[in-house]
């Protein structure tokens, strides 16, 4: 087996980033968020990105900043800028502020499914990766940074959102990724990224820039929520847990947002993809994440 170093560059050739012809898209960008740090991180990393206009995500930002000045008491910074979503503390109860009251359980669920109407009208498309961390821990037991899982995550994320791209008719720029400002593992993957674009392992992929952009900006929020309702699908499926019911909210998400797949990396498949590093192969395939056909990494789930 390689060394860890010369992973990264077989990563990018195993999750399917084969050269295509050198094409260009107009004025599309892709936000990208993970659910899965901390605490959080027992079981799977997930990270959802989210692609559309810059006319969208215009629009978008002015949609969702006015759907949160509509909750009771959300507090605001000097500027009147509401504070950011953010989709665990949601569900824990502690956003807009800590132990926060609503009306009903009625209303809450009617804000969330709020915003994701938002996200339904101005996005153009989901992509996601979501790893299985216990087989990991097993191939990989010193790695404490979870290298490869940022890695992995953001490749393939990146691999979806080019092949969406190719399709394209618009022929003008790459698309340009933005991620969390300060998040935790993109600068562990936009390292990797800037290695393998130097090499020139990424063939003519339709990756534009990277940039780190306040959690302010809509577009983060929205990839935290999916990327959040991403990895609850999966943490779902574990034996311990009660019989799998599927979320509203991701229902809704999946039937407004148009779906360009991903990876979903379990046992089965990190054993294929080590393989492939091994023999130079590529058989690690994208999946739907559709209402007729969940995705999902654990036998005899769903």
């Amino acid at each position: 087996m390689p060394r860890r170093k010369q992973y990264v560059e077989l990563l990018a050739e195993a999750l399917i980033l084969n050269p295509t012809a050198e094409r260009h898209l107009a004025m599309f960008s892709a936000y990208l968020d993970e659910s899965g740090k901390g605490n959080e991180r027992k079981n799977f990393i997930a990270v959802g990105g989210l692609v559309s206009s810059s006319l969208q995500w215009g629009r978008l930002q002015n949609d969702w900043t006015k759907h949160l000045l509509r909750v009771p008491g959300i507090p605001l910074d000097g500027q009147g800028k509401p504070i950011p979503f953010h989709m665990a503390d949601f569900e824990s109860r502690n956003w807009p502020t800590k132990r926060y009251l609503w009306r009903s359980e009625r209303t809450r669920s009617r804000f969330l499914h709020g915003l994701i109407d938002i996200m339904c009208h101005r996005v153009k498309l989901r992509v996601f990766t979501v790893i299985w961390l216990a087989q990991y821990h097993t191939l990989f037991p010193k790695d404490r940074r979870y290298k490869l899982p940022w890695v992995l995550c953001a490749l393939g994320c990146a691999s979806r959102i080019s092949k969406w791209a190719e399709q394209r008719p618009s022929r003008d720029d790459p698309v340009p990724f933005i991620f969390e400002q300060g998040g935790e593992g993109w600068g562990i993957a936009h390292d990797a990224y800037r290695e393998l674009k130097q090499k020139g392992k990424l063939g003519k992929m339709r990756i534009g820039t990277w940039a780190e952009d306040d959690k302010h900006i809509a577009g983060l929020q929205a990839a935290d929520l999916w990327a959040w309702e991403l990895r609850h699908h999966f943490e779902a499926q574990l034996p311990y847990n009660p019989p799998y019911v599927l979320r509203g909210s991701l229902e809704k998400l999946m039937l407004g947002v148009p779906d360009g797949a991903g990876f979903a990396i379990g046992g089965a498949e990190v054993q294929i993809l080590m393989e492939d590093l091994r023999l130079g192969t590529s058989r690690t395939q994208p999946v739907t994440f559709r209402s007729d056909g969940l995705p999902r990494l654990i036998h005899g789930a769903l």
